[in-house]
Order: structure tokens, then sequence, then C-alpha cells
């Protein structure tokens, strides 16, 4: 005989166990007491959601209508807000803009473009301005449909792709249709109205960052408001366009203001600016592209070693009882060992010579130019800069119980202009500002010379002819008398941030 008995199932149903018995066939034995058999069933696992991003365009707004005529991004600009309607952050994106025409001549090149998005939080939002001012381009009439892509580089992994792209569809009337639409206008007997102007504000452009503590750019087209010799210049919140600061009252009506660094505390994440610049009476107006205001990205010490180039030149005179025949054919003194190409020579040396019935003496004084190539440092921040030059040997010569013409000291000099060929100007001979002096005494002893400012002027592009060293003696008054240094290793070293 055959009876019933019972299976347990369990069951995951929207959140709840609930307990399923299902009846089952199962033998016993005849007159035996009857068993269900149990079989419990392990619920599924339950999967858990990760939180994404999500990167909307909310439907831009025109500031005004575009007209025929009107230069591209000064009245009519768009408000494009991208909004993280996700429940995670989203990193840095690219919001793409491409312009379709759906009649007319075509697209104007400037409406396309790609605006870069800087990371958002969850129920954060930055707001655009599009397109950029260019002048230089016009409005065609004809309808338009604009495409505005969030994350077009796929840079973000999102809940919710195919909600990126969003359209705007919008003519640009003819003046003839412009014109038309006006002679059939009612007429009024209120009086009429002037035409409204507005001043193309050219920088900064929409989407650009820049740092505090550094001149921002402020740029206008004077023209629409040249009746005016003065202008008020207003950073403005972009969000709600209530005024951040006066940056200057009164301006001088002249397209740029390149003088107010950012202060600090307007790098706020996530805070948006517009410059917005007025006349006096505030008839005439304009405003910027939405730009942000960030802290100095942190910048890293970079050394550098420049090696010397160097051209010795020299100075001579011969002096003495110079009347006789012999002096004409007397040769000249040498006046020690030239330097090598890589080395400095300075100083001077005097020696008496006979030649026949001649008596007479030599007179040399050595400089060198010291330069540097600055190309690999043009532009750069120098932070330290630093002449690096090592005594080699030298010569010296004095009358007995007479040294005060010998000397291990070294003037240093920035030239003021051109190198004259050898032999130079005898004597007095400074053609450049003094810098610094050192002394060495001991062979391949090193001298460290502070250079900074010069450095930083090089660097900057001010003229650069070059270092001077030279001895401290202008002229000798004895016959012999020498100090000649050589010097070598001649380096230029030092740091810049980059």
């Amino acid at each position: 005989m055959a009876s019933h008995a019972l299976k347990l199932s369990r069951r995951l149903f929207t959140g709840m166990v609930l307990a399923v018995f299902i009846a089952t066939l199962a033998p016993y034995a005849e007159g035996g007491p009857l068993k269900p058999i149990l079989k419990p069933v392990s619920p599924a696992a339950v999967m858990s959601v990760k939180a994404l991003p999500d990167l909307v365009v909310k439907p831009p707004s025109w500031s005004s209508p575009p007209k025929a005529g009107d230069p591209i991004g000064t009245a009519s600009v768009l408000n494009l807000t991208v909004l993280n309607q996700g429940s995670a952050a989203a990193g840095v994106s690219k919001l793409k803009i491409a312009c379709q025409p759906l009649g007319g001549t075509g697209c104007p090149g400037v409406l396309d473009g790609t605006i870069d998005i800087q990371p958002l939080d969850p129920g954060q939002s930055m707001t655009y301005a599009w397109p950029p001012a260019n002048l230089a381009e016009k409005w065609v009439p004809g309808q338009y449909r604009l495409t505005f892509s969030a994350d077009d580089a796929k840079q973000v992994a999102e809940s919710n792709e195919p909600n990126n792209t969003s359209h705007l569809i919008f003519t640009v009337p003819s003046k003839k249709n412009f014109e038309a639409a006006k002679d059939m206008a009612p007429i009024s007997q209120a009086p009429a109205l002037a035409v409204s102007l507005v001043i193309p504000v050219l920088s900064p452009t929409g989407g650009s960052e820049h740092e505090t503590g550094q001149p921002l750019p402020v740029k206008w087209n004077e023209a629409p408001a040249s009746a005016y010799p003065t202008i008020n210049i207003l950073l403005v919140n972009a969000q709600d366009g209530q005024v951040v600061e006066t940056i200057k009252s009164g301006a001088a009506n002249s397209g740029a203001y390149l003088t107010w660094p950012a202060p600090q505390m307007y790098a706020w994440p996530g805070t948006s600016y517009r410059i917005k610049i007025t006349t006096p009476d505030n008839k005439v107006h304009g405003q910027s592209g939405v730009f942000t205001i960030v802290a100095p990205k942190e910048k890293k010490k970079v050394p550098f070693i420049l090696d010397a180039q160097i051209t010795n030149g020299w100075a001579y005179a011969r002096g003495g009882d110079l009347r006789p025949q012999d002096c004409m054919s007397a040769p000249q003194v040498q006046a020690g060992r030239q330097p090598g190409s890589h080395e400095v020579k300075v100083g001077h040396f005097v020696k008496e010579a006979a030649h026949g019935e001649c008596r007479y003496y030599d007179e040399y004084y050595f400089r060198s130019r010291v330069t540097f190539d600055m190309d690999a440092l043009a532009g750069k921040e120098i932070v330290e800069a630093t002449l690096m030059i090592r005594q080699g040997d030298s010569i010296k010569l004095y009358p007995p119980n007479n040294n005060s013409e010998v000397s291990s000291r070294c003037d240093i000099y920035r030239l003021n202009g051109a190198w004259p060929a050898s032999p130079q100007p005898l004597y007095d001979f400074y053609p450049g500002t003094l810098l610094e002096s050192f002394s060495l005494f001991g062979e391949n002893e090193t001298a460290h010379i502070e250079l900074l400012n010069v450095v930083k002027d090089w660097a900057a592009g001010q003229a650069n002819h070059g270092l001077m060293l030279r001895g401290p003696v202008n002229r000798s008054h004895y016959a012999p008398s020498a100090s000649v240094n050589y010097y070598h290793s001649v380096k230029l070293v030092g740091w810049y941030l980059e």
C-alpha cells in the first residue's frame, strides 16, 4: 500500500522566507506510522548592488536668442549644466558638443567642441557657457540641432549610460524675416527704446581654470561701450549671478585688465564664476564664459647644471726707452701659458726685457667672458642659482719686499653689452656691473657665488651678454710684477620649479 508523505522546501521570495510543503509519494510499512520526509532547501544568495555615478546634461537655456549677423558667443550664450544624479562620485570626464544643420548653409565651426568636466560628487553639478566668444564668426540664418554628450570619452563607469545624450533644436531667423516680423507688429505710441548693447568679454574663456595668486586675464571688446572712458569689472557667481567681488571700479576702457590676482578664498571645489563688465550707469554690460579658480598645482624642484662657454680676452702695451732702433724688432715677452678651451685666465703680467740697445717692458691684462646657454631654462621659475669655479695654477711675481699688486681676488661683472675682440681697451675696462668678488688660495679649491637674480633675469628673457671675470689691478706700477690665476670647472648649478 502506498501513502503520501510531506516534503518541506524553503524559498526566498521578495525578501521573506516562505515555507512550502510539497506532498510527495513515499512507501511505508503496512500498519506503520506515517512519517513525513522533510528536505530543507537553502535560500539563494542575495546579490549586492554597486553604487555608480550617473552623468546627465540638464536642458540648456539661452542668455538671449541668437540673431543672424551677431558675433557667436557674445550676446547669445548657452548655459550648460552637467549633473551627477548617481549615488557615487564621478571622476574627470568630457562633455562633447556637436552641431548638425537642419536647414541653411551649415553649422558654424565654433559650435563643435569639447569641455573638460571636473570630478562631481553625488548630486553635484557644474555649469558652463557655450559657445566661446568668436568675433570673427557670426550667426547664420538656419535651423540647427546641438547634441550634448556627457562622458563622451567613456572615462566614467555609470549606472545609466544611455541617458548621457540630450539635444537642442533652435532656429536663427534671417534679418529679412526679423524685419518683416517687426513691420507686422502693432504701432505703439510709447517712446522708442534704445538698442541694447552688449560688451563681448573675450577672457576668461568658458571652461578655463585659473590658479590663485596669478593675474586673471580679463579682456573685452571695448567698441560697444566706446562712449564710456571707464568701466567696472566684477567677479560674479556663475550659478546665481551674485557679485562676489568688485575687481576694479573705474577701470580704463582699454580692452584689457591683467593685474588682479585671484585670492585663495575663491578656490572652492564646485564653485564657478564669470567676469561681468558694466558701464558706470549699467546701461551697457556683458559677461564672460564660466570659469573656475583653483589652488596652485604643487610644483616640484628640478635641478640643472650648465657648463660655461669661455672666451678669454687680453689687452697689451709696451713701455720703456723705445728710442733705439733695436726696439723695433724686440720680441714680445711671453705672459705665461695660454689657457685651455675650458679655462679662465685673469690678472696681469708685467716683465722687463732687453734687445740690443733697447730696454723695455711688456704689459698684459687678462679678462674672460663666461656665458651659459639659457634655452633650457627659458621661462622657468628659478629658485636657486650658483656659479661654481675651481682654482687651477697661478703666476706670482713682485719686486722684493713689495707684494701690493699680488692678489688672489677675482671680480665678477654682469656684462651690459657685446664682448670686444682682443686686444681690448687698456687699463680702465669696466663694461658691466660689479656683482661679487671671490678669492681662492689653494689649487682645486672651489668658490660658490650666488647669482639667483641674474639667472632669473636671463630665464625671463632679459639680455644675456654673460659675465666678465677680471683681476683687481687696473694698472701695474711695478716691473716686474704678475698676478695671474687660471680657473677651470666653471658651471652654473641650481634649481627651478616645474
